[in-house]
């Protein structure tokens, strides 16, 4: 650990609630869908051509509840 980095105690706070909030998680099953796009743009401009557009992802659908009738 290098010696000359100094952490403010909001940092060190915030660094220790993410990893609580990973913790018991398979991270092997997360992918950065950022990263993937960029990768994809970075080795068609390279090769001297266009992406392309990319698909929106779609939102998971959610089964309407209503509270109402559910409180009755």
């Amino acid at each position: 650990m290098r010696s000359d980095v100094q952490l403010s105690d909001e940092e060190v706070e915030a660094a220790v609630a993410l990893a609580g909030t990973l913790s018991g998680r398979d991270i092997s099953q997360m992918h950065d869908e950022y990263r993937q796009a960029l990768e994809r743009l970075i080795e068609a401009r390279t090769a001297g051509t266009h992406p392309g557009p990319v698909e929106a992802p779609q939102p998971a659908s959610a089964e309407v509840v209503d509270l109402l009738a559910v409180l009755e």
